[in-house]
Formats: C-alpha cells, structure tokens, sequence
C-alpha cells in the first residue's frame, strides 16, 4: 500500500513539474539574446496584455459603411460639415507561446454631419467587437516588431435628428476587420506602440499597452 501511495505521488509531482516546464519557454531574438517566458528576467514575457489605443482614418470614414447597412438614406439632402472622431479601442491578449497573443477588442468611432438648407442633422456611431490575434516575429530588448488581424462584427446606428429630437434612427451589424502587416512597440511592462493598416481601428492606430 506504501508503494503504491508513493507511486502516485511521485507521478502526480512529475506530472504537476511538467505542467510548469511548459510555462518556462525559451526563446532567443535574432541576436540570440535569450528570453525566459514566465520567469521574473529582464526578458520576461508576460502572459497578459491590456491596452488602450486610438486610430484615425477607419473602414467606416473610408467606405461609408452607412450605404451598405441601410437600403435609405435617412437624410433627403447632402450632409456636409462632418465630424468624426476617429476610433476609440480597448484590447486584450493572452500568451499562446513566445510569439502568439490572442484576445478580443472592442472599439467605437462616430461621426455626424449637418444636412443642407436645413436644421437637421445625421449622426452615426459604430460599435466594434472583434475577435484578434498578433504575431510577435521580432524582438531586440524593449523593441517589438508584430503583425495583428482582427474579424468581427460591428453595430452601426444612424439617427436623424432636428435639434435634440430624433426623427428617425435605425440600427444594423454587419462584417468588419482590422488588418495591421506593421506594428511596432516600445517597452516591456509598460509599452508605447504604434502599427499602420486598414479597417475599424484605422490606418494609423497609435496607444499604450499594460502587461502583466
């Protein structure tokens, strides 16, 4: 019986030993500088990411996502004057290994725009929940160079509004995307990061990240 009870024991602990051998991947950057991944190193890789960021020139400034999603206009005359605020984004990302992060991003954009020779107006704000995934293929120190895509879904609504009434509103989801081939971060528990690409965060996505 004590046999066996040590048997298990020592299984269990090789078990339990191999489970955190896992967690302590090595890797080295082009330089052969090496990186403990979960250790408490200069080099350390966190496993969780949060950041903050915000872009200019998205998908929906571009294209006009409006006249996709709606058969109709909501407004009987061009709009001009239009403000938009470019997009708003929160992040997160979990370590798959060394060079993989996976997460989810919710961002917001709006804009709205004056329609001519009356008092009215349109305004839209878009609703971004999208699925990410990013792609670390280099690393020098604080330096990180990544790629990053993004697939989702985002809820547009559109409201026609006189003063502070609302004529009409309507409200629709559709696909949308964020492809970003360049990224680049400054940092290591905290970073400063920057990538350019195209789609709901925008051409240029500028922010700050948190790593823990």
């Amino acid at each position: 019986m004590l046999k066996k009870t040590l048997l298990l024991f020592c299984t269990a602990l090789l078990a339990t030993t191999t489970v955190y051998a896992q967690r302590d991947i090595k890797e080295e950057d082009w330089s052969g500088n090496p990186y403990e991944y979960g250790r408490n190193t200069e080099y350390m890789l966190s496993f969780h990411d949060i950041s903050l960021s915000y872009g200019f020139l998205t998908m929906n400034d571009i294209t006009d996502i409006m006249k996709e999603l709606f058969q109709y206009s909501l407004a009987a005359a061009p709009t001009n004057g239009f403000m938009r605020t470019g997009s708003m984004n929160l992040g997160y990302t979990y370590r798959l290994t060394p060079s993989i992060t996976v997460g989810g991003l919710f961002g917001y954009s709006g804009n709205s725009g004056s329609i001519e020779g009356t008092a009215s107006k349109v305004v839209t704000n878009y609703y971004s929940l999208m699925p990410q995934i990013k792609l670390e293929w280099y690393r020098k120190k604080a330096w990180t160079l990544y790629s990053r895509l993004a697939l989702g879904v985002v809820i547009a609504n559109a409201t026609h509004q006189t003063g502070t009434a609302i004529d009409n509103s309507i409200t629709a989801a559709t696909f949308t995307f964020q492809v970003s081939p360049i990224g680049v971060e400054l940092g290591r528990t905290i970073a400063a990061f920057a990538e350019a690409g195209f789609g709901a965060t925008g051409v240029l996505t500028i922010g700050v990240r948190a790593r823990f």
